[in-house]
């Protein structure tokens, strides 16, 4: 398998900052997008997680393959978009545990630019 920052993308990935709300199950995590494209995201959990990116409960926060639904605070335009989870660990690039996301549908070009734009 190849490392994660060599991995070909459809799309560029833009570094964001966004406050989020993700749905996993009938879980809620918040937590910060810390880069997006138009057919994903990288997102770091933050509430409800303990920094090795495990519940407190010592149940882990998301497993590959789980269907989750994002949401961007109003500041970032409100986007809810629903995705998969394609792989979880530590990322390298933001130096901090996450998950990334494939975006069910592509995120529309309107869109990604609020949210560029925004940050």
């Amino acid at each position: 398998m190849k490392d994660r920052e060599q991995i070909v993308r459809r799309c560029p990935r833009h570094l964001v900052d966004c406050v989020v709300e993700c749905q996993v199950g009938q879980s809620f995590l918040l937590g910060r997008v810390r880069d997006v494209s138009s057919f994903g995201a990288f997102l770091m959990a933050e509430h409800g997680l303990e920094c090795d990116g495990w519940y407190s409960s010592g149940q882990k926060a998301v497993d590959v393959g789980e269907h989750v639904t994002v949401k961007f605070s109003r500041e970032f335009g409100g986007v809810e978009i629903s995705g998969v989870v394609r792989w979880e660990g530590n990322s390298p690039r933001h130096g901090c545990r996450g998950f990334g996301i494939e975006f069910e549908a592509e995120l529309q070009n309107g869109a990604l630019t609020q949210l560029i734009t925004a940050h």
